[in-house]
């Protein structure tokens, strides 16, 4: 990540609430409290103490699911989502499945991330 000081930190649902308050949507404060629960994880990434993304996740006996990745509008192409990425599948070996769909027309192809 271009000379940022980034943290990829484990949050509640709380923490998510307050970084990411003009990014959620019903539909994002939903994942993000499943996965912030016991049977699932959700990492934050900062950049310069300031949020840059987060991936939800949820974990079963058979797999592990990618619920939600978001990269706050002005990092994007900044390399988080790949950050975040790795990161999670880090920290919890096994198979996981992942549901590739974007919000934007020009948002980049999946193989470049």
């Amino acid at each position: 990540m271009n000379a940022l000081n980034t943290k990829i930190i484990q949050g509640t649902y709380r923490d998510y609430y307050w970084l990411f308050g003009d990014e959620r949507t019903a539909y994002t404060n939903l994942v993000a409290k499943s996965a912030a629960g016991k049977n699932g994880a959700l990492y934050m990434m900062l950049a310069d103490g300031k949020p840059a993304g987060y991936i939800a996740l949820s974990y079963d006996t058979i797999s592990n699911n990618i619920l939600y990745l978001h990269t706050m509008q002005c990092m994007r192409g900044k390399g988080v989502a790949r950050s975040l990425l790795n990161h999670a599948i880090g920290q919890k070996a096994g198979l996981y499945y992942l549901s590739v769909a974007a919000d934007h027309p020009f948002f980049v192809l999946i193989h470049h991330l």
